[in-house]
């Protein structure tokens, strides 16, 4: 599993570009932070590479590997982005893991924590204790409790909601819809 994580950081690393250009708004290859507005760029600035929250770190964009106790993008991420809490206001594709894990807009990926919250429309894997997404789910969510808009997929767990109602909008166990 050490091995596979750290192919994965390693093949991120390398894909994204080791300096930035004048028509990418100022993105920069890597962050630290203490705690915002301690870190080494300001919020507005977009991080393609690795950024490293200690406490907690604020930017717009974030791409490539995001670590730190508490983690925000005010815009879209594309990242592994492990923390205590993660907090993304635009999309998310990747990998989230995280105790708390809340995006604004849509999820492409896997999303794994005790609270797992998406705004918009979820695709892939969510794993966790509470699992929430307010438009539609297609995959799988794995906990206590789902909660699905609307459900294109499988919930397993001991409370489902498919706020659709189509087929069912509540299902002990097991609920579905294809």
């Amino acid at each position: 599993m050490k091995k596979l994580l750290a192919a994965l950081i390693m093949s991120l690393m390398l894909a994204m570009p080791l300096t930035a250009s004048a028509e990418d708004g100022g993105t920069k290859f890597g962050q630290l932070a203490l705690f915002e507005p301690i870190q080494i760029f300001d919020k507005d600035t977009s991080v393609k590479g690795i950024r490293w929250n200690i406490f907690y770190g604020v930017n717009k964009d974030v791409g490539g590997l995001d670590l730190g106790l508490a983690n925000k993008a005010t815009g879209d991420v594309g990242a592994l982005e492990i923390g205590l809490a993660n907090m993304v206001g635009g999309d998310f594709t990747g990998i989230q893991w995280g105790f708390y894990n809340d995006v604004g807009g849509s999820f492409t990926g896997w999303q794994d924590g005790a609270v797992n919250m998406v705004g918009g429309d979820f695709v892939g894997l969510q794993t966790g204790l509470y699992n929430k997404v307010g438009g539609k789910a297609s995959g799988l969510q794995l906990a206590i409790v789902n909660d699905a808009g609307s459900l294109y997929g499988l919930q397993i767990g001991i409370i489902n909601f498919n706020k659709s109602k189509e087929p069912f909008g509540f299902l002990p166990i097991v609920n579905f819809s294809f």
